[in-house]
C-alpha cells in the first residue's frame, strides 16, 4: 500500500510522477497487467503535464480512488 518515488527527482515533477504511480497501481490491483497499466498512466500523466491546471483535480481523485487495506 505505499508508493515509492525517487528522491533525485525535481520538485515540480513530483505530482505528475504521484499521479502516474497511484493511478498505475490502482489499475494493476484490479488485476490488468503492468504494460498495460503503464500505458494508460503515462496518458494521464502526459495530459496532465500539457495541461497544468487540471494535476491538482486529477491527483485529488486518484488518491481518493484508492482502496487502503
Amino acid at each position: 500500500n505505499e508508493v515509492w518515488i525517487d528522491d533525485d527527482l525535481n520538485p515540480e515533477d513530483i505530482k505528475f510522477v504521484m499521479l502516474h504511480e497511484v493511478y498505475e497501481r490502482r489499475l494493476m490491483s484490479k488485476g490488468m497487467d503492468y504494460d498495460s497499466a503503464h500505458k494508460k498512466a503515462s496518458h494521464i500523466e502526459y495530459s496532465c503535464r500539457h495541461n497544468r491546471k487540471k494535476i491538482d483535480v486529477e491527483l485529488k481523485k486518484e488518491i481518493a480512488r484508492q482502496k487502503v487495506f
